[in-house]
Formats: structure tokens, sequence, C-alpha cells
């Protein structure tokens, strides 16, 4: 389980740094993309793994926050929970909603749209009424249109290329088997 956590910590990193070099031009602020790649890990990580998933995404936040001074660190906690605990909640959602069994058995990529979707909103809602409950933002709808986008896509994008790459695997492993 420790193995899992600290895994999903660093492909959460790595997701930010990646996403940061792609589309760099597509960033809003330091909290906003229209392409949010890592969006994509929050739903893997808990549908797959469950809370060691969830921690994962906690641990991953927490090593790419700014930990500096006691407010940075209040702020980088606060975005480790919501990181963690929107997915958990999407899950929730989405598994009793679509009637999914907890072995996943019967899971269609219809499914994985209204994942991507619920786990959009299950981030961009906390998240934006957080930075207004604290002031960081007027309003709770700034930049929520732009945030939801990028998470969508950014899922969408993963979910795809991870698709390519397990049809790259099948048919290699087709020839092999020739």
């Amino acid at each position: 389980m420790v193995l899992q956590v600290l895994a999903i910590a660093f492909v959460w990193i790595a997701l930010f740094k990646l996403n940061a070099v792609l589309f760099p031009v597509l960033d809003l602020n330091d909290h906003v993309s229209w392409i949010f790649l890592p969006a994509a890990l929050r739903l893997f990580a808990v549908l797959v793994f469950g809370l060691p998933g969830a921690a994962g995404l906690f641990v991953g936040s927490m090593l790419h926050a700014d930990l500096t001074s006691p407010v940075s660190a209040f702020h980088g906690i606060m975005y480790a929970i919501l990181s963690a605990g929107g997915p958990v909640m999407a899950l929730a959602i989405c598994m009793r909603g679509l009637r999914i069994e907890a072995d996943l058995s019967g899971l269609r990529p219809a499914h994985l749209a209204v994942f991507s979707l619920v786990g959009a909103a299950c981030n961009v809602i906390p998240n934006r009424l957080y930075m207004w409950a604290t002031s960081m933002i007027v309003g709770p709808y700034v930049d929520f249109v732009p945030m939801f986008i990028g998470d969508t896509i950014g899922t969408v994008l993963m979910l795809y290329f991870a698709g390519a790459c397990l049809r790259v695997l099948a048919a290699a492993s087709a020839r092999r088997e020739r």
C-alpha cells in the first residue's frame, strides 16, 4: 500500500510538470489551466486503488505545495484535501448512480465519460468555494468554466492516451503469439 501511495504521489507531480511543459500558454493562473492532465490521475487513482489512491493524491499535492509560510502551508493542506477528496466523492456518486460493482465489472466507456464530468465537478465546485471563502477570488464562479473544461479535457486526453497504449500493447502481444 505504501508503494501505491508513493507511486501515485510521484505520478501526480510528474503530470503537473508535464502539463507545465506541454501547455504553459493554456494556464490562466497557478490553479487553472484549459488542459489539466493530472485530473485524469484523480479518476484513475481512486477508481483503481480506492483510499490508497486518494492518499497518494494527498501526498503528491503536499509534496507539490508551497509550504514556505504558515498561510501557504495551510492552503497547501487544503488543496491536498480537495485534490484527494473530490475524486472520492465523485467515485461514490458514480458508483451508486451508475450501479457499478466494487470490482468495476460492467464498467463501460460511457461510464468513464460520466466519471470524468462528475470528477471535474467534484474538483471545481469545492475548489472555487474554498478560494472564494478565503478571499482568493471575488466569487465562486471565477474561472469555473475554464477549470471544469481543463479537468475534463485533461482526463479525456489521458484516457485516450491510455487506450491507445493498451491497443498498441495488445497488437504487439498478438504479433508475438503468431
